[in-house]
């Protein structure tokens, strides 16, 4: 663990918003941070690695990329990944301004922001604090955190108007091969959410579970494979990931009310048919580049 802790200020307990103390950390797989009802704020800029942040009970992955809000008066823990560890830019800050400042930009409820490009802002900020640790603190802090708090806020609601957690998550499983596995970890890192919060959330914009879309994503394409090629059964199963055709089979029954050999002698040949979109040509066709 190496960390370079650019500023300390000590907060008195009176003046309106200051930062306490910022820094620079590259962790390593045994970082780990808890507080409990600390009236500082923790703003981080990860930029490289991953871990888990909990708040008051609830879980957040921030990876590289992210910025987290951590908000004063909570009870919280954030540990870095054992085999990836963060390298972060953070401020600590402090003060009775802090509430307001977080309601005034549109900061309450927001914790995790993903994707958000703000290394730089955090390093301006980490820069003047070298250059001007001998300032008044009060002045210096306001005059870094205050445009920062107005920056974020500004992404934020320009965030929340282009994409929403289960439209990341969408997109992943959009893009993501019916032959390759589900991997839980990753919709997590997609989402920034929990697994249940994830699940929740994807299935209020989008009807149904992740698993369930991509599992539906997977017998669109044995579909396809069926009616437009004369493989095996065992051989399209495996192509798509199922190592077990009987449980393939078992699967395809429960979605489809046919076997997969009942499937395709239901199906006209492939010259005969007509209307089969080009999306599913396509998804079915990158799996079979991956064989």
């Amino acid at each position: 663990m190496k960390e370079e802790i650019i500023y300390t200020c000590e907060y008195d307990g009176k003046t309106p918003i200051r930062i306490t103390s910022a820094g620079i950390s590259w962790c390593d797989g045994s970082y780990y941070i808890a507080r409990r009802g600390t009236s500082q704020m923790v703003l981080e800029c990860v930029t490289g690695g991953r871990g888990i942040l909990v708040i008051d009970g609830e879980r957040y992955y921030p990876v590289a990329g992210d910025v987290y809000i951590v908000p004063p008066n909570s009870n919280h823990y954030y540990a870095s990944d054992r085999e990836e560890p963060w390298r972060k830019l953070w401020f600590n800050v402090d003060g009775a301004l802090l509430p307001d400042l977080l309601a005034a930009y549109g900061l309450t409820d927001s914790v995790l922001l993903k994707a958000c490009p703000f290394e730089e802002r955090f390093e301006a900020g980490l820069r003047e604090l070298r250059m001007a640790a001998k300032e008044d603190p009060d002045e210096l802090s306001a005059r870094i955190v205050v445009p920062l708090f107005a920056a974020l806020g500004r992404f934020v609601r320009e965030s929340r108007a282009a994409a929403s957690p289960a439209a990341e998550v969408h997109r992943y499983l959009a893009a993501l091969p019916p032959g390759e596995g589900l991997e839980p970890k990753k919709l997590l890192w997609k989402s920034g959410r929990s697994v249940s919060q994830t699940i929740r959330v994807f299935k209020k914009e989008f009807g149904t579970t992740p698993y369930a879309s991509f599992l539906d994503r997977r017998i669109k394409a044995a579909k396809y494979l069926l009616r437009s090629t004369s493989r095996p059964v065992k051989e399209i199963a495996l192509q798509l990931g199922w190592e077990n055709p009987c449980y393939f089979a078992r699967l395809f029954k429960r979605k489809t009310k046919m076997t997969p050999s009942e499937y395709r002698a239901s199906s006209p040949p492939p010259m005969e048919r007509s209307g089969y979109g080009a999306a599913e040509e396509e998804e079915a066709g990158r799996s079979s580049t991956r064989t």
